[in-house]
Formats: C-alpha cells, structure tokens, sequence
C-alpha cells in the first residue's frame, strides 16, 4: 500500500492556491487459482481400501487474508464411503461394490479449484470351479517358530485366545505353518489377530518360503482394542516402506497347486498378536459369522437319493443357512460345507455329494446372522 498527492493549477492567477488531492494505491500481488491433483483413479477388491493421496499447491494468496482450506467429499457411490474428508491423504473404505466418485477441493480465501478421482470396488471372486468346501483351520502356536517370534499367554486366562504368537523384537521372528490343500485353486487366508498400536500394518505374510511373495498385512481399521478379531489377509502389492508408498491395500489371492503348503508370518509390530488362521478356497466363507452363531436346528439326517447324505430341518422362510463340519466335538471351528442359501419353505435340505460327505465327521445346519 502506498499513497501520493496530486496537485493541479492552471497558473494564471498567483493568487490561487493549487487544487490538491490524495490518491491511495493499493498494489497486491496476483493471486493464482491452488493447483490440486486427486491421484490417480483405482480399483480394489473389497474388503480392501484405497489410500485418497491428494497434493495441493498454492502461492499464499491473497496476503495477509489467505488461509488454504482442502477438503475431501464423496459425489457419488452406492453407498457412504468412510474418510477423512479434512486430511489430504486419507484410507477410504467401502461398504459395499460399485463406482465411487471423489472430489477433492481447495479454497485460498478468494478462489477454489477441484479435481476428482474414481475409485472402483470389486467384489472377491473365485473362479467357479474353484469354489470348493474347503476350509482349513490351523493355529499359530503349533507352526515352527524363529525367535524373536514366541509364544504367550496371559496370567489370567483368556478364554477367547489362552495362547498366543508375537514378536519382540519390530519386523523380526518367523511363524511358519504347513498345511495341505485338496485341489489346485485360488485360496485366501483369514487371521485372527488382536493389534493396539497405532500404526497400519501389523505383519508380513509368504507362501513357500518365497521371498517375492512377502507383503505387509494391515489392520482393517484404525480402532485400537484388546478385541480379537478375524481380519482376511491383505496385501500392498509389494510395497513395504511406509503407507506413503502405497494406493491400495488389497485382499491377497494365493493360486495353490493340490498338495502341501506353508505360510510365513514374519513379525512387524510389537503389539500384534496371532491366534490362529484359516485357509479357504470359497470366497463366502467368513469365521466372523461362524463363530457368531450360538443356536443351531435340530437336523435329521440320512442317505441322499444321488448317493452321499442328505440334510433335513425346520427354516424360517427369508433367513439364510448353511451346512457345516468338523471332524470331532473337542474343535472349536466349524467348517462351512458348500454355499449359504436363503430358505423358501418351513422345511430345507441340503445335499452332501458322495465325494465329500464322511461318516467319521460331524454335521449341523446354522441360521447366519
């Protein structure tokens, strides 16, 4: 800001005083519209989540007024996605598949620019043929363990883990655990796992002793609890240094050949613990639901007319069932047969094919929730 004085006489009369006048100027920079980028658009597979990574750049104008406002919002979407609309790179997370459009937006006081970013969520799919009724539970206690990795348990007992695997020492320790799948297929992992700290990822994950196929595994959410909680092993597609690094975090598919296997759990964070893991080839099968369940129908069962057995009891119309096994009484785990099925009628079946139906299992019919 500057000011002058002007002043104005025709100087034909020395009597008269000149006119004067004061003229202020005012002189501001220019201003210039923020830059904004919203990255890159995205596709995941659910249950996985997208890192929104926006960068903004701005002249810090207009001065001294100029205060830089950035905000996130959803335009459109099947369904209310979950963000932090207030932070430039943000872990969005999805309810459910579809389209998902964002914006995100800059504001310096006097101009605002916007840039979107589309997010495409896919449901996990299998291929057809590879949709068995295999499920698989192992426990992290009984794999082969390299210290620092160790085993745990509380002075009081936990009844919902008495036992359990952690590192002491950040990003060191193996838990290696064998198991065996039946055919050649795509299989996925679940994990149960109890993580306090505030940091995304929790361990690192490889199958057969492959160096290539470590990734880190993240927590699927930013709650801290002394909670269990199933978690479907998720991977950053090899990207290990910092979430900076990363734009997905994806649930990791493993394409098995039929025989024995081993998955590596490599400690990460000090405050992860791992109770146990299921491998599955049915994209369906979830532990959360199974362990959910507390009342099971009373089921007949008896010789199927195509061979195999066959599954009889009392429904309620509209709510979903699903078979399940195991081996004897004593194991905590059942383990789903075949799909869920929505009932139709006050009476269903289900059949159990020759091939899988065993007279030395167990078998019961439950209502999910």
């Amino acid at each position: 800001i500057d000011a002058f004085t002007f002043r104005s006489s025709d100087f034909s009369d020395d009597t008269h005083e000149p006119i004067t006048a004061t003229v202020t100027l005012e002189v501001r920079a220019l201003n210039l519209i923020p830059w904004v980028d919203a990255g890159p658009n995205q596709t995941i597979t659910l249950p996985g989540r997208a890192f929104l990574r926006g960068r903004v750049q701005d002249d810090h104008q207009p001065f001294p007024e100029h205060v830089l406002e950035v905000s996130w919002s959803q335009i459109s979407g099947p369904g209310p996605a979950n963000f932090d609309p207030f932070s430039v790179t943000t872990l969005a997370s999805f309810p459910t598949n579809g389209t998902y459009l964002f914006a995100l937006r800059a504001f310096d006081g006097e101009l605002s620019s916007t840039e979107t970013v589309g997010i495409q969520v896919q449901r996990l799919e299998l291929s057809p043929t590879n949709r068995l009724p295999f499920a698989k539970y192992f426990e992290a206690r009984l794999g082969d363990l390299t210290e620092p990795m160790a085993i745990f348990t509380n002075s009081i007992p936990d009844p919902a883990a008495p036992k359990w695997v952690a590192t002491t020492v950040t990003n060191s320790g193996i838990d290696r655990m064998s198991f065996e799948v039946p055919v050649d297929a795509n299989y996925i992992f679940w994990c149960r796992i109890q993580t306090r700290g505030s940091a995304h990822h929790s361990f690192f994950v490889s199958i057969d002793s492959l160096p290539s196929t470590e990734d880190i595994v993240d927590k699927p959410d930013e709650e801290n609890t002394d909670d269990w909680k199933w978690i479907l092993l998720s991977g950053r597609g090899g990207v290990f240094f910092g979430e900076a690094f990363a734009n997905t975090i994806n649930p990791r598919v493993f394409g098995l050949a039929a025989g024995r296997h081993s998955i590596a759990i490599r400690g990460g964070t000090l405050d992860t613990r791992i109770d146990s893991l299921v491998v599955t080839s049915d994209p369906l099968f979830d532990p959360r639901q199974v362990e959910a369940i507390t009342e099971f129908p009373t089921v007949a069962i008896g010789p199927a007319a195509a061979g195999g057995l066959e599954l009889q009891w009392s429904s309620v119309p509209g709510r979903s069932y699903i078979a399940i096994s195991k081996a004897n009484l004593i194991e905590r785990q059942w383990i789903p047969i075949g799909d869920a099925f929505r009932a139709t009628s006050n009476r269903s079946s289900q059949s159990i094919p020759e091939s899988t139906a065993n007279e030395t299992q167990f078998y019961s019919v439950v209502s999910l929730p």
